[in-house]
C-alpha cells in the first residue's frame, strides 16, 4: 500500500493532537479543526504503512507548531522530533518545485507536494486549491471535509 501524503493543516492537527488533544481548541492554527477531527484524522492515517511529506511541509509545520501556547510547546516540539523520525522524507529541490506550473497558485510546500516523486502517495488535505490540483493531474487525493462527512 502507497503512503499517505498529508499537507502542513493537518499535519498540526495531527502534531498537536497526538500531543495533546486538549491542546487543539486553544490552538492558532487550528481554529477550523475538533477533536473529533484529530480523531478521523488518526484513525484514516493509521490506514497507511507510513506518511511522505518534504522539508518544505515540515519547515511550514514547525513554524506553525510554534504557535502552541508557550506552557505546551516543548512537550509539542518533542513529538515533533520523534514523529520526524518516523516518516518518510523526500527532497524535492526548490528550484524544480517553481517550475511546476501550479507553483504561482500554491507555493512551495503545496507544489512539492504534487512532484512526480509522490504520483503513488495518497494525498490528504483541506485545501481546495491543492486538492482540485491534484485531481487535475489524475494524483489519489482525499479532501479532509471527504473524511468529515464519512464520520470514520
Amino acid at each position: 500500500m502507497a503512503p499517505v501524503l498529508i499537507d502542513t493543516n493537518l499535519l498540526v492537527l495531527f502534531i498537536v493532537g497526538a500531543t495533546d488533544t486538549s491542546l487543539i481548541n486553544g490552538h492558532k492554527r487550528l481554529t477550523q479543526f475538533s477533536t473529533k477531527d484529530f480523531y478521523n484524522l488518526n484513525e484514516y492515517v493509521g490506514q497507511y504503512p507510513s506518511i511522505a511529506t518534504t522539508p518544505h511541509v515540515l519547515a511550514e509545520t514547525s513554524n506553525f507548531l510554534l504557535d502552541t501556547k508557550l506552557s505546551f510547546r516543548e512537550e509539542v516540539m518533542a513529538y515533533f522530533k520523534v514523529f520526524v523520525h518516523g516518516i518518510l522524507e523526500r527532497h524535492i529541490p526548490s528550484n524544480k518545485v517553481v517550475q511546476s506550473i501550479a507553483f504561482s497558485r500554491l507555493g512551495v510546500a503545496d507544489s512539492g507536494l504534487l512532484s512526480d516523486e509522490f504520483t503513488n502517495c495518497v494525498l490528504l488535505t483541506d485545501d481546495g486549491k491543492l486538492h482540485t490540483e491534484a485531481l487535475r493531474l489524475k494524483r489519489h487525493a482525499t479532501h479532509f471535509n471527504e473524511l468529515r462527512e464519512i464520520q470514520l
